[in-house]
């Protein structure tokens, strides 16, 4: 099978067309900013290299901490029972140890023709001999996150496999209230399905994104957590008004995103102070590296019990909003108010 050279991949493009043609190559690296393109590039893999009805005898998943190369090397050398071929997922696989990629060289060196081994990761480093080798003998695959200027046709091309049918002020409007966060404009189209109709024929205009898209952006969302962090309330109370009040967006929608935010940070703290390796944070948060430093130098400026406390004014806070007398401007200012 002809060696294959390193691809990296926008949003846009299909890095496995070579599937449908050749069918999966020995080795793959999966890596990259994208995590949501990782994740369906390993399932477009699944499909194409494993019948449904023969994956419990040919499938073996492999996490970097608690394995070896002599697991791996063994599991891929393995012949595949009831299909012409298996398969080997290592997930975590950039936190392998230096040693364990020099005793995977012998493998790499001639691996199976019956095993497709695939290495997930966040990110590699392409100078070594462990990534130049599979690039030799198969795919090293680095997902980017897309740029603005291939966002619109993204969403249309995404939009279309989900039969819904976007007007170009709906495309635009995604891009403004989502950015270039692949997985958010996913959870936005599927919002905007539901919003109109699944199948309904009915075309998505702005006035259907406004209505049930947020327009809190990611660094909207850790302005404010690093505010409250470092108590600067008048910062804090600036940010929540110009988010619901200038925005318009509805309180409910900001304080679910800061709840999954002090959610992540209150799970940080916890695994800091059980001096849990950076590693291990991020494959518990499962977000790109540069959100998870994010995260973590913001859960050092805080401590576990005050964390804990923020959670429980939270959840009054969104009782408060669903059933409470108060005007949800005042019920934000008052989270604010003791989060910090």
């Amino acid at each position: 099978m002809a060696a294959s050279k390193a691809r990296r991949t926008r949003a846009n493009q299909d890095p496995l067309a070579h599937l449908k043609k050749d069918g999966p190559l020995p080795v793959y690296i999966l890596h990259g900013e994208e995590r949501l393109l990782v994740q369906e590039a390993l399932q477009e893999l699944k499909l194409a290299g494993l019948p449904p009805t023969a994956i419990d005898f040919n499938l073996d998943v492999f996490l970097a901490k608690d394995t070896n190369a002599t697991k791996i090397a063994d599991a891929a050398r393995m012949l595949p029972a009831f299909a012409p071929r298996r398969m080997v997922i290592v997930k975590d696989a950039d936190k392998l140890k230096a040693d364990t990629l020099n005793d995977l060289q012998t493998y790499l060196d001639e691996p199976s023709p019956t095993t497709t081994l695939i290495f997930v990761g966040h990110k590699f480093d392409a100078r070594t001999k462990f990534y130049k080798s599979i690039k030799k003998v198969g795919a090293a695959i680095k997902f980017d996150h897309p740029n603005l200027r291939q966002l619109p046709r993204l969403i249309q091309d995404r939009a279309k496999k989900m039969n819904i049918d976007l007007r170009d002020g709906a495309v635009h409007a995604l891009v403004d209230s989502v950015g270039a966060d692949l997985g958010g404009l996913v959870s936005a189209l599927e919002k905007v399905a539901l919003y109109v109709g699944p199948d309904s024929g009915k075309p998505v205009t702005a006035n259907d994104v406004e209505s049930v898209v947020s327009h809190v952006r990611e660094e909207s969302i850790f302005e404010l957590t690093d505010a409250v962090g470092t108590k600067n309330l008048p910062v804090a109370f600036k940010l929540v008004h110009q988010i619901v009040n200038v925005s318009r967006n509805h309180p409910l929608a900001l304080l679910g995103l800061v709840a999954s935010h002090w959610r992540r940070l209150t799970v940080t703290r916890a695994m800091l102070d059980d001096r849990a390796p950076k590693g291990d944070i991020q494959a518990a948060l499962s977000l790109p590296p540069f959100v998870v430093e994010k995260i973590m130098r913001q859960a050092r400026n805080q401590t576990l019990p005050r964390l804990v406390l923020g959670l429980r004014a939270i959840a009054e806070a969104d009782q408060a909003l669903k059933g409470g007398g108060l005007p949800p401007i005042r019920v934000m200012e008052s989270l604010v108010l003791r989060l910090c």
